[in-house]
């Protein structure tokens, strides 16, 4: 029953975001060249990030990474790329994911969640010790977690 209801969910918000594509506004003559691209590109990165998520709670890994993939394209977001790292994770694919989030740390250091799925990836390498420095580091930003 509740997961017929996410799914109602999930299809509501993919037709409200193809409809903002394929419908343009009534009246949108106030607005700038700027402010509906803007729009334009909040509609496709929470298309393809829906989506994408979709994919992977499907366990279509790839095809959530491609997703993931055109939402970073769309407004590029370093939780779109920690969400790609996890496909990779599933994917047992730990070195890409290594990489994807040693580039997110080494944008943004206080980025916890990079911290919590690098460690992962470090399990899945048998490092341990990088593990535990990982989560240690995560629980040091993100205490309440």
């Amino acid at each position: 029953m509740l997961s017929t209801i996410f799914i109602i969910i999930g299809v509501i918000a993919t037709i409200s975001v193809l409809l903002k594509f394929f419908i343009p506004p009534q009246d949108d003559s106030s607005k700038s060249a700027i402010q509906k691209n803007q729009e334009l590109t909040q509609d496709k990165f929470d298309y393809f990030s829906h989506q994408g998520k979709i994919a992977y709670q499907k366990k279509q890994f790839e095809q959530a990474i491609k997703l993931f993939d055109s939402a970073y394209q769309a407004k590029p977001q370093n939780v779109i790329l920690i969400q790609k790292a996890g496909c990779y994770r599933e994917l047992k694919d730990f070195e890409k994911c290594m990489q994807i989030c040693n580039a997110v740390i080494d944008e943004d250091q206080s980025f916890a969640d990079a911290y919590l799925m690098r460690s992962t990836c470090n399990l899945g390498l048998n490092n341990k010790r990088q593990a535990i420095e990982d989560l240690r580091k995560f629980i040091e930003i993100e205490p309440s977690k």
